[in-house]
């Protein structure tokens, strides 16, 4: 390298930043930096102590049982005549300070997370060939117990010009993440356990377990108040062993070929490979800190896919003296695969092996779905000298969604503008920078509905035969085999002013939008057996107005903007 530099800084939540830059050797660049950082929790939810709580939970239970029972002195009421949901432990009442202050479940839970960042990149080439070479890596502890995120990325573009003409190229990028990530489950997930559970328990109890369901435990005598939180957020982050593990590889290869200077002729065809697996294993009784003595569960779960497009446009761009003309045909067929697993295994003898292979496999799934779309398109766009523009397009679009005879959906589109300003007779109106009027019409398709929503799909059924379970099928829906495409027609009219030097900014739009032959699942009759059938019904109309201005009040050393929009629809 010819030159070298190393910079340092200091980013938020205590990052450091350091990059090097390595220069430059011939034609080709490289660099490298390195981050590290860390994260913490900077605010939680104020939670009691545990006398705090004690106190809360005392005068709650003693008020309850008094609004049930008005004439009940609860000084003298004893708990044994009390339902167990008014009922009090009597550590609390007798020897409440044994507790001490208690746990405070978020510290227990929630640390300070370092992170590592890495990347390097190579790039150059020479008049012929170009190329980049660019790799990162990311270590980011979670700030939750257990939680991670670990992400290493490849990518790779390659250009190369084989004749003048012909041109190839390569574009690839792989990404691999293993990482743990929880508190996405509502009131069930581990962060609001942690926000939820009861200061006086302790984070281990005094046999090294983690909690309050260890019939050898002390605290096990808890157990018979059934309103104390008798969970342990550890349970899920320390005694379930989770990891998540996704692959996913895109890849873009290209070819250009000008026929003359004006005609070009491109292919491509790309892929997307996606896989993950989610290996899950719940230790026996998960230390005796969540709902129950649970066994030993293993789960897996994988899923993969496969998205691949090819693509191939002709293109002429040629501009005759004050004309421009740019039309393009193509042609595109995409498909997908997609394919989804799930195992689980139970009767582990013990905890030493967590692979399914050491227990009992006791369900397990599978499923497989594809779509694919077929597309002819063309399009053709004219101006004239910059002030005339004209756009006409059409589509044809083959959906594999779709009823036989109904697959295939038409979309013309046609739009047109005048940059007014450029006008003789507004020339020497120099308050207008810019006036631009705009006008378009077109269909779009929505084809968004299960792969298989036109035709009937079974579903596994038992019945009786004689004193036997027989393995049989039943009609999991009702077929449509004249589902179609659903069109929504849009109009739009616009203008864009500009005035005083770019100081006044106006855009003004009108829109009509019709949708028809709307996808929606209808209620029918159960006599039918089923409740509802996917088809095309109804029509769904928007119309409006939208308005945007924007003003520079005052420029130089002090700077007011205001900005302003109004809709209605």
């Amino acid at each position: 390298a010819s030159s070298a530099a190393i910079y340092g800084s200091r980013g938020a939540n205590g990052v450091v930043l350091v990059t090097t830059k390595l220069g430059k050797a011939g034609r080709s660049n490289v660099s490298a930096g390195v981050e590290y950082g860390v994260q913490e929790v900077t605010r939680k939810v104020p939670m009691m102590n545990a006398q705090q709580w004690i106190n809360y939970y005392i005068d709650a239970h003693n008020n309850a049982w008094v609004d049930l029972n008005p004439a009940v002195n609860k000084a003298s009421d004893p708990n044994s005549v009390r339902p167990s949901t008014y009922r009090i432990p009597d550590d609390f009442i007798t020897n409440p300070q044994q507790f001490g202050t208690g746990t405070d479940w978020q510290d227990v839970m929630f640390r300070v997370a370092p992170s590592k960042n890495a990347q390097l990149s190579v790039s150059g080439g020479n008049e012929k060939t170009q190329f980049l070479f660019s790799g990162a890596y990311l270590d980011q502890q979670a700030v939750l117990d257990q939680n991670y995120y670990k992400r290493l990325a490849l990518r790779t573009n390659i250009k190369h010009a084989v004749t003048s003409r012909l041109t190839v190229g390569m574009n690839l990028g792989a990404t691999t993440v293993f990482d743990r990530t929880e508190g996405t489950q509502g009131k069930s997930d581990v962060i609001s356990l942690a926000i939820q559970s009861d200061p006086i328990f302790p984070v281990y109890n005094e046999n090294g377990n983690l909690g309050y369901r260890d019939p050898n435990s002390v605290w096990s005598k808890y157990i018979a108040y059934n309103d104390l939180n008798l969970w342990h957020p550890y349970s899920l982050t320390r005694f379930i062993h989770k990891q998540n593990k996704s692959f996913n590889t895109l890849a873009t290869g290209y070819a250009e070929y000008y026929f003359t200077d004006d005609l070009k002729f491109r292919t491509s065809i790309s892929g997307n490979l996606y896989n993950t697996r989610l290996n899950s294993y719940s230790i026996k009784n998960q230390g005796y800190g969540y709902s129950g003595l649970l066994p030993a569960e293993g789960n897996v779960q994988s899923s993969y896919m496969l998205n691949w497009l090819s693509e191939n446009t002709l293109t002429y761009d040629k501009r005759f003296g004050d004309h421009s003309v740019n039309v393009l045909a193509g042609y595109s067929v995409q498909k997908q695969r997609d394919e989804f697993a799930t195992v689980t295994s139970g009767s582990f003898p013990n905890d030493l092996v967590e692979t399914l292979n050491a227990g009992v496999v006791t369900s397990g799934s599978s499923n497989a779905t594809e779509w694919s779309m077929i597309s002819y398109l063309a399009r053709g766009q004219y101006n004239f000298r910059n002030n005339y523009f004209l756009s006409a397009a059409i589509r044809r679009d083959g959906s594999s969604r779709f009823g036989t005879n109904t697959r295939w959906g038409y979309f013309p589109s046609v739009s047109a503008g005048w940059l007014v300003s450029d006008e003789a007779f507004l020339k020497n109106i120099k308050a207008i920078n810019s006036l631009k009027l705009r006008a378009s019409y077109g269909v779009a398709g929505n084809n968004q509905i299960p792969n298989y929503g036109a035709i009937s799909l079974l579903n596994a059924s038992n019945y009786a035969s004689g004193s036997s379970l027989a393995s049989g099928l039943q009609i999991a829906n009702i077929a449509n085999t004249n589902l179609r495409w659903e069109r929504t027609n849009q109009l739009n009219i616009g203008v864009d002013l500009r005035l005083l030097s770019d100081r006044i900014s106006l855009t003004a739009e009108y829109y009509n939008s019709v949708t028809r032959d709307m996808l929606l699942n209808v209620p029918i009759p159960d006599i039918t057996g089923f409740s509802t059938q996917l088809t095309n019904i109804g029509r769904m109309r928007n119309r409006g107005i939208e308005l945007n201005l924007s003003t520079k009040n005052t420029t130089g050393k002090l700077l007011w903007t205001t900005e302003f929009n109004f809709s209605r629809n």
